[in-house]
């Protein structure tokens, strides 16, 4: 039998160098302590990544607008997944969750809140304005 470690192999995603993906992983998970506070340390895992729209080139790699992107806790448990979304003006890049739906375990202790429409949120739209 074939295995793959879902946190070695990228999708979609692959395009991205070492370190667009450590910039990204970090945006990434900034944004997701703004609807879960109480995240520690998370695995991502890209390997069923699905490319959903825009792109650009940045640091060592190419970024596309991703679906299917999965968020575990250290242990393996899962957590969420989610969408991604992006602005770049050419020198900034800001890396955002577009959708993002977590465990339902998660949610019926309340301790998340899913992103659960489309769009640029107000946090970020501050960021992407100054």
């Amino acid at each position: 039998m074939y295995y793959t470690n879902k946190y070695t192999s990228y999708g979609f995603s692959s395009p991205m160098g070492p370190k667009l993906r450590a910039y990204t992983e970090d945006q990434l998970y900034a944004d997701l302590l703004i609807y879960y506070p109480e995240c520690n340390a998370v695995k991502f895992d890209w390997s069923k990544s699905v490319v959903e729209g825009d792109t650009a080139d940045y640091l060592d790699g190419s970024l596309e607008n991703y679906s299917y992107i999965i968020i575990d806790d250290n242990d393996g448990n899962f957590i969420a997944e989610g969408w991604m979304e992006f602005v770049f003006n050419g020198d900034v890049l800001i890396i955002y969750w577009d959708l993002l739906e977590f465990s339902k375990d998660l949610l019926a202790l309340g301790k998340c809140v899913n992103k659960s429409e489309f769009g640029m949120p107000p946090h970020i739209s501050k960021l992407a304005a100054a």
